[in-house]
């Protein structure tokens, strides 16, 4: 779990200071973004891991409150990024989308490792 999450952020630094040399400056938004990503993550990975050892009719509704838990609150992030804190040039949207699709991936493939360990 730390590996795939260590993984997925060393590629968002990487990716950050490669577009920072090239294309933008915002490198700083990923300071915000990353911690951010992480905090809902571990929200969602600790909703999940805590059905674990519930009867099976929690673990599902425990899974089916981790995986809503996973959409609501990266949409709540989104509309503060974009619309609060007016976000919205081309190197901002890459930086969330490119944060929120890496730590999301891996966030999936440690929920679904769960789900074929409780089978």
């Amino acid at each position: 779990m730390v590996i795939t999450m260590l993984a997925g952020l060393l590629f968002v630094i990487v990716l950050v200071l490669t577009l920072k040399t090239r294309f933008f400056a915002p490198a700083a938004g990923a300071v915000a973004l990353v911690p951010a990503f992480l905090a809902i993550n571990l929200a969602t990975l600790g909703l999940s891991h805590a059905g674990r050892n519930r009867k099976t009719e929690q673990q599902t509704l425990f899974t089916l409150a981790a995986v809503g838990l996973k959409f609501l609150l990266p949409a709540v992030l989104a509309v503060v990024w974009f619309a609060v804190l007016k976000k919205s040039s081309r190197a901002d949207v890459i930086l969330f989308f490119v944060v929120y699709l890496t730590i999301s991936i891996a966030t999936v493939v440690l929920i679904v490792k769960n789900l074929e360990n409780q089978s």
